[in-house]
């Protein structure tokens, strides 16, 4: 059986999009919600390891700060993605596709 899952939030970038989702099985730590990360034919998993509040996450391995419906994920590494709110948490069929494989 294939895992269900609803969108909650979508951020997307030029070249990627952060995705909340929460699923119809628990992820790896436990979690029914989950951030992803979805770049260059990849799905990368951030767990959530702090959240001082509702516009700021801290993740394994960067950090989103929210402002209004613009954000900034900031990679441990340096690199930095700005990024767009999305309402409609349609995403891209391709990262769709990605998703549905990385979930399964």
């Amino acid at each position: 059986m294939s895992v269900q899952y609803t969108i909650l939030t979508l951020f997307d970038a030029i070249h990627g999009s952060l995705v909340e989702i929460q699923t119809s099985k628990a992820s790896p730590a436990g979690d029914m919600r989950q951030w992803l990360w979805i770049e260059g034919g990849v799905v990368t998993w951030l767990p959530v390891v702090a959240e001082s509040t509702a516009l700021e996450r801290f993740f394994d391995r960067a950090v989103l700060t929210q402002h209004g419906d613009r954000a900034e994920l900031k990679w441990t590494g340096g690199k930095r993605d700005v990024l767009v709110l999305y309402p409609d948490c349609k995403l891209r069929p391709s990262f769709h596709s990605l998703l549905h494989q990385h979930l399964n």
